[in-house]
Parts: structure tokens; sequence; C-alpha cells
């Protein structure tokens, strides 16, 4: 079978507002010119973004097109772009997502450098792991050209990683970077053993379709708290049945917010101690007082008689008609992961037939690639997590860090039964049995 072609480079024509896409294969070279418009894109109600849309409009050449709540600048070259994003972010508190031209174009195709493509359907994307020996005299940059969909470099620092990585969700999704939260001190990592908590909360929000444009979307709004679509962050109303009663929410960003926005904050911190709490607890609570918590907690606590539930307060909701962008990037990685492990084990396997007991003390190169590219993966996923939950940074949205942690709990709650009936796609098996994860998860959404 001839080895598949692989995208090896793109250069942005902005005189000709062209894409130019080079692929390599064993013995030649495939090239194809796409035409594209770089644009940048933000949230903002019907009134606000027309009036924001005509106002770039009549100062700069560039087009809009509107879909409910999203709004999409584009222009015929980056230059008059740029213009225009620095116009509105002097002129306005928005600050969308505008990268390079490249980046967009690989973001919006679903590609990436070094990403396989086939001979027979091209250029069909295939879902392997593009191994390019000839480029490993940089081992390290064409992992992370293929993970973060940028051209070769060097020196990336681990946060650099995940907020390319995120910037890349951000700009696909049309959601703008909100400001850092100072009042919070930076705490990437919150849990013991995060690596591992992190892939809990990537498969949750992969598995209840989580990302920035699909949580309260414009198309699927939940009717009642007894909606399919409710997410168990919602926000309820319960009274609460006991007196000096603390209980420890679900959410870890709920917690934050709660011991930063009520009375008490010395209470908090001295349970916390006292107990080695990894948060803030919930409370003190007396007989009869009324508080907003979210579902997941509501119903624990309804159900054991600490509390009885009397209305919804605020409902989140997930979207059913369009996959989130965050669902589709960690899906890819986890992907790459897969098969990057699996490629691994016949490196290993070949070598030990080739050299020997040499095999495990002069490690070949494509065993180092490979070792590499798993753990740029998990860095990749336990960073953007990380971030991604924090309060003090841009990527930090209360709804969806809030459905994450929710989802992710209520996933071990409802985990079923190993002699229940299953339908178990072959790539939620496959994925299932390399993460050591319920096999029944919803991986294609």
């Amino acid at each position: 079978m001839p080895a598949p072609y692989y995208l090896s480079n793109l250069k942005y024509r902005e005189a000709k507002g062209i894409m130019l896409v080079e692929f390599e294969g064993e013995s030649d070279k495939i090239k194809l010119n796409y035409e594209f418009f770089p644009s940048f894109s933000f949230r903002a109600n019907s009134k606000s973004g027309a009036l924001l849309s005509e106002l770039l409009s009549e100062n700069f050449d560039v087009h809009f097109m509107q879909k409910d709540s999203l709004f999409r600048i584009s222009a015929k070259n980056f230059r008059e772009l740029k213009s225009a994003y620095n116009f509105l972010c002097n002129t306005t508190t928005l600050r969308p997502v505008l990268i390079e031209p490249e980046r967009q174009f690989l973001i919006l195709k679903n590609w990436s450098y070094y990403d396989a493509f086939s001979i027979e359907e091209f250029p069909k994307k295939l879902d392997i792991l593009a191994y390019i020996p000839e480029h490993l005299e940089s081992p390290n940059s064409v992992a992370l050209a293929n993970l973060l969909q940028i051209k070769c470099k060097e020196q990336l620092t681990r946060d650099s990683i995940a907020k390319i990585f995120l910037e890349n969700i951000l700009f696909a999704s049309g959601k703008s970077l909100s400001g850092p939260n100072s009042s919070y001190t930076k705490k990437h990592f919150y849990y013991t053993d995060f690596h591992k908590q992190a892939f809990t909360f990537a498969v949750a929000a992969i598995k209840n379709n989580l990302g920035f444009e699909t949580i309260n979307c414009d198309c699927c709004k939940a009717a009642t708290i007894a909606s399919e679509n409710v997410l168990a962050n919602s926000l309820v109303l319960v009274k609460f049945s006991q007196n000096g009663f603390y209980f420890n929410s679900s959410a870890r960003c709920f917690a934050e917010h709660y011991h930063h926005t009520h009375v008490n904050k010395t209470a908090r911190d001295s349970r916390r101690k006292e107990f080695s709490l990894a948060t803030y607890p919930i409370g003190p609570f007396f007989a009869n007082d009324i508080e907003a918590i979210p579902l997941i907690d509501a119903l624990r606590l309804q159900q054991d008689g600490s509390a009885s539930i009397i209305e919804p307060k605020r409902l989140f909701w997930v979207c059913r008609n369009k996959r989130s962008a965050l669902a589709i990037a960690l899906l890819e990685i986890l992907k790459k992961l897969f098969y990057a492990n699996n490629a691994l084990k016949d490196a290993e396997k070949q070598a030990l037939m080739s050299n020997g007991l040499l095999a495990y003390v002069e490690e070949d190169s494509l065993t180092a690639y490979l070792k590499l590219y798993i753990e740029l993966c998990k860095d990749l996923v336990a960073l953007s997590m990380g971030y991604m939950l924090d309060y003090s940074t841009p990527f930090f949205h209360y709804p969806l860090a809030s459905a994450i942690e929710c989802s992710a709990k209520k996933a071990k709650i409802l985990v079923p039964k190993a002699k229940e009936e299953l339908s178990i796609s072959k790539e939620q098996l496959m994925l299932s049995k390399f993460f050591r994860l319920p096999a029944n998860f919803n991986a294609k959404i």
C-alpha cells in the first residue's frame, strides 16, 4: 500500500486572496489553491452586533455574516482585516480572537501540518498518525505543528502551548477573550493527579458536547428543568432544613465564586483547613435559608433530606444541533494520542525484532518521537483543562467551566453496571481501553 500524502506547507497569497496548500508524497508534491478570506468573529445581540458591523463596513473594506448572535467579519486581505480588528478593540470592550491566516484556514478545514491524506480519495484526511522521518531534525517542532496547527517553532513554553490550543478553539467557536480576574489566585492544577482528572474532564466535554458556543445556544433553549438538554450546573433555589449546615459542591468554580461573593468567609476558611478540603465548602446555612446552587448538588441534598428544591433560578442547556469546537478539538487530540500509542507499541516490537536487547539501550528516532508526541498530547489536554477551569485566566467562562466539572461528576455517578448490555462503537471501545474510561461514553456526539 503506497504511503499517504501529508500536508507539508501553507502559503497565504494576500494579493490574490488564496491559500496555497502543499502536500508531499513519497516521490512527488501536489499543490492546491483555495480561495480564502481571513476573518474574526464575535457574539452580540442583534441590535448592537448590526451597529458594529455597519460601522466596520463603513470604515473598512470588510464584509460580515450573521447567524443568530454570531457575527463574522471577513476581508479580502489580512491587512485590512487587522485594521478593522484594531478599530473594534480600541472603540469597544470586545476582544475577538484574531490569528494568522494559515492557522485560520487549517482550523476551518479541521486539518493540520503533517496530517495524512488519502492517495485514492485526495484530499481526504486519514485518521492515522502521519510520521515523517525526514523532518525529525526537529521532532518537538514537528509534533507541535501537528497538534497546534502552527508552523514549526522551536521554543514554546508549556503555557504557550495551552494558550495556542485554546485560541484555536475560541476562534472556531466565535468566543471572545474575557479579561483575567485579578481577585482570584492563579491555580491551574486544582486536583491531585491532575493529568488523570483532566482526561475525565475532557471526556465529559466531548460526551456532553460542551463548548463556548454550545452552552445556552440560540437554537435549543430548554423550556423547563426537565428538558433533556438541561445541564447539571443549572442553578436552582433550595430551602435548607438543618442549622449550621455545609456541603461540598461538585463544581469547584461555583465554590470559588460563592466564597468570594458571600459573607462568613472566615468560617469557610477555618472549615476548609480543619477538614483538609480541596476547595471551599458552601455554607453555613440554617433551617429555612434559601440559596441558588447547582442542580447536581441540589438533587443530592434533596435525596438525603438536607434541602428541598423550590424552583429553577438559571438554566444552562447544551446545543443538540451542532458539535462544539471544544469537543471536536479534544476528540482529535485523543484520537491522535491513541494512534501514537499504537504506533509506539509497533515500533518497540519492531526494534526488539531487529536489535534484540540493544533496543532497550539505544532508542531509535521513531520510538523517541512517538514518546515525545504522546507526552505532548497528555500535557496539552491537562494544561488546556487547567486554563479553562482557572478563574484568573482569559479562557475561563463560568457556564462552561461549571458544566465541565458537574458533567464529569455526573458521569462518575451514572457509570452503568458491567452486566448491562451496551451499544459500543469501534472508536468508543478503542478510546475506552486506552484511557480506562467507561466503554459506552459517546465519543461521536
